[in-house]
């Protein structure tokens, strides 16, 4: 069994001049809008994923050898 999980970067984000200089309730609002047409699933797997999978001994052989297929 492999067992993967996936997730976003938690550091904090770099903020320069530019970005404080930003009008941030309209940031907000294009962030919303952006948002708005995904489902909680495609919300979630934005920033999360884990997933499972069973192999047979081969072909976990052959993925821990070179789990990326590269």
């Amino acid at each position: 069994m492999v067992s993967i999980l996936a997730a976003a970067d938690p550091s904090p984000p770099v903020f320069t001049e530019d970005d404080l200089g930003l009008d941030v309730e309209q940031e907000i609002q294009q962030l919303l809008t952006r948002l708005r047409d995904l489902d909680a699933q495609q919300t979630q797997d934005q920033v999360y994923r884990r997933m499972v999978f069973h192999l047979c001994d081969s072909c976990y052989n052959d993925w821990i050898m070179d789990p990326t297929g590269f």
